[in-house]
């Protein structure tokens, strides 16, 4: 998969022979090389925490009854991490978004829907995330409830 910048790479030719990142102002130049870093450790998170959030659905699914207290520490876990995330996913699509507003940094036909498409799915992933962490949130109440009532004496 490319980075941003081989894409402005391959779409942006320079008249003079100088490189896209050379078109670009100082600012421009450092918005597209921090964007590109953050992207790659936000998926990269992104990738990890889904394989989290999809192991602990194995792992309750096959261990049955796996413990309440280990599943709320996974949990709890999970809960910390999204809070923590949050606010860098808002910066990096804030990012996104301003260079994507930006016509010196986004040739409008070749750069404008990758950029979308960058956008577009991480802000999926962000919110399936967020989701499945509900979800989570709602099982794990309801096993908690049920196993409440089993244990109290009638």
């Amino acid at each position: 998969m490319k980075t941003l910048g081989e894409k402005m790479q391959d779409t942006m030719v320079a008249p003079s022979g100088f490189g896209p990142r050379d078109l670009l102002s100082p600012e421009s130049g450092s918005l597209v090389r921090q964007l590109e870093v953050r992207i790659k450790e936000l998926k990269g998170w992104l990738r990890d925490t889904e394989l989290f959030i999809f192991n602990s659905c194995l792992r309750q699914e096959s261990e049955g009854t796996i413990n309440a207290e280990k599943q709320l520490q996974y949990f709890k876990s999970l809960c910390c991490e999204i809070q923590q995330r949050r606010r860098g996913v808002g910066s990096v699509l804030r990012l996104c978004q301003h260079l994507l507003d930006d016509q010196e940094t986004c040739n409008l036909n070749a750069d404008h829907q990758p950029m979308q498409l960058i956008i577009v799915n991480l802000e999926r992933r962000w919110e399936a995330i967020v989701m499945q962490a509900v979800q989570w949130q709602t099982r794990l109440q309801r096993k908690l409830a049920k196993h409440a009532v089993s244990v109290t004496p009638a």
